[in-house]
Formats: C-alpha cells, sequence, structure tokens
C-alpha cells in the first residue's frame, strides 16, 4: 500500500503553520515534523509562508568575506614560495647529494643540472600561476558574463519571434528586418 502524500497531511500542515508562527527555521521545523526540508518548503509555499533567510544571507557573506582573506594570504604564500625557488636558482653555489654504494655523498655545485634548473623554474612558475589565478576570482565582477548573457538572450528571443516558436503564430512579418528590431541602431 502506498504512503499518503505527506504534504497533504492536514496535521503537518497544521503544525507546519503553528512553528512558523513561532519563529521556527525550514530545518528545525523539518526535524521536529519529521519530514524532509522540501516538504517543508513545498507546504510553506502552499500556505504561502516564507522563511526569514537574511541569517543564512549574512552568514553567506561573512564566508565570502572569509574567503577573500584567506584567497589574500594564500596569494601572498604562492609568491612568496615563487621568490624562494627563484633565488635557490640565483645561488653561487649549490649542495647536492648522491647515494654511492649505499652512502650518502654531499658535494658542492657552481651549475645546477639542467633538469635540477627545469624543475624549480616550472615549480616557481606553477606557484605564480596559482597566485595569478586565486586574484582573478577577487577581481571578476562578472560584467563580462553579464553582457554575453544578455547578448545570449537577444539572440534567443530574436530567433522564437522570427520562428514563431513561444506563441501560436507569432511569426515575424515579411517586411520587417532580420534583426526583428533587438539591437537595431536607431
Amino acid at each position: 500500500m502506498a504512503q499518503p502524500n505527506r504534504r497533504d497531511d492536514p496535521r503537518i500542515r497544521k503544525r507546519v503553520r503553528k512553528l512558523h508562527a513561532q519563529g521556527a527555521s525550514r530545518n528545525a521545523i523539518a526535524r521536529d515534523v519529521g519530514v524532509a526540508k522540501a516538504t517543508v518548503s513545498a507546504i510553506a509555499q502552499d500556505l504561502g509562508l516564507s522563511f526569514d533567510r537574511s541569517g543564512t544571507r549574512a552568514a553567506t557573506e561573512a564566508a565570502q568575506v572569509d574567503h577573500a582573506a584567506r584567497r589574500a594570504r594564500l596569494v601572498t604564500r604562492f609568491y612568496d614560495q615563487a621568490e624562494r625557488i627563484m633565488d635557490r636558482l640565483d645561488r653561487d653555489e649549490h649542495e647536492l647529494a648522491d647515494v654511492s654504494a649505499g652512502k650518502l655523498i654531499r658535494y658542492t655545485v657552481r651549475d645546477l643540472p639542467p633538469h635540477d634548473v627545469k624543475a624549480l623554474v616550472h615549480s616557481a612558475g606553477h606557484a605564480t600561476d596559482k597566485a595569478i589565478r586565486l586574484e582573478a576570482v577577487d577581481a571578476h565582477d562578472g560584467a563580462e558574463e553579464a553582457a554575453s548573457m544578455l547578448a545570449r538572450l537577444a539572440a534567443g528571443v530574436r530567433t522564437a519571434w522570427q520562428t514563431g516558436e513561444g506563441s501560436a503564430g507569432a511569426r515575424r512579418p515579411p517586411d520587417e528586418p532580420e534583426t526583428g528590431g533587438v539591437g537595431r541602431d536607431e
């Protein structure tokens, strides 16, 4: 036998309304009533109720500020690491070590072997690339995406209007220009 839809259960709906009136959060109501959060949201929507999201919004904004500060610290650390690596390359002498006959042998050379230079340069570049990517996260304002989205939206509206999709029989009149009035300079 199928379970009844808990969303339609009058006792649950009454309890959701009461707890909501007492200021309980959606999650608290779901725990109290024993239903999924989505069920509480659906019942609240049915009843014309909404939950105060200002606390969530404030917490989200605070977390974003905290993450930006952490990214700034990481950027500094990546640049510091890159500088330390490059400083190693600039030394007059380099201490190296090898194992020979089971013994560790240390020695000093003026120039690093090419594979060591390549590895250090690669590591410095990688640290710098990471720093640049993290800086770009906070420098990004979303304007490019907004402009691109608006252009795609205009193209979609133009296509739908010209083909008559989305509205019964609303096609472009034969004497109307191809642009359909969108993006036309007048």
